[in-house]
């Protein structure tokens, strides 16, 4: 079941120092998996495997995360940084995957990590930019630069398989080769 909110500004700091950083117990959990970077637009930017909290920071301020170059044309402070969608499993599937034996645990896993994989593919077909006063021109995008981060837990330590995948508000447009925001109306569509 997914869900999907708007990132203020400020609110990247959350991700970048709880998620990223590994600060806090929910996140950092014995066993949990690192972030991973995903994306059409994230390899794009040379972004792969392991979410590095800096590179992180970077791409939500919509800079290149090597060289720290900003890589849309507008120099405002966009409203929305990015979209945190959510994928959660059903709860008789996390306590399946929190109580069944490891073998079982780690189908289920992959099975969840497929049904992920599977959505984002949906919401990069889907992307495209806004540009323009007030944003009203769309250009197609070439997929979103995305950091996936999959728990095992809840907060309150139940079994919850669930991948938080921060959506930078950042799309590549093929047209004219050039970076735009990302037009989040049809991810919530």
């Amino acid at each position: 079941m997914p869900s999907i909110g708007k990132l203020l500004p400020g609110r990247a700091e959350y991700y970048i120092g709880t998620v990223a950083n590994g600060v806090e117990d929910y996140y950092t959990g014995a066993g949990e998996a690192p972030g991973q970077w995903i994306g059409t637009s994230a390899d794009r930017l040379g972004l792969s495997g392991q979410v590095d909290a800096e590179q992180l920071h970077r791409v939500l301020d919509f800079k290149d995360p090597t060289t720290g170059e900003r890589l849309t044309r507008g120099h405002a402070v966009p409203k929305v940084v990015g979209f945190d969608t959510t994928f959660c499993a059903p709860k008789s599937v996390s306590l399946l995957f929190g109580l069944g034996d490891p073998e079982v645990s780690n189908e289920v896993r992959n099975a969840h990590d497929v049904a992920v994989a599977r959505a984002l593919e949906i919401y990069e077909s889907i992307a495209q930019g806004r540009r323009g006063a007030g944003g009203h021109h769309t250009v197609e995008g070439e997929g979103f630069v995305g950091a996936a981060f999959r728990h095992r837990t809840s907060r309150n330590l139940d079994p919850h398989l669930h991948t938080h995948v921060v959506v930078a508000n950042l799309v590549h447009a093929a047209e004219d080769d050039r970076w735009s925001a990302l037009d989040g109306r049809p991810l919530y569509q």
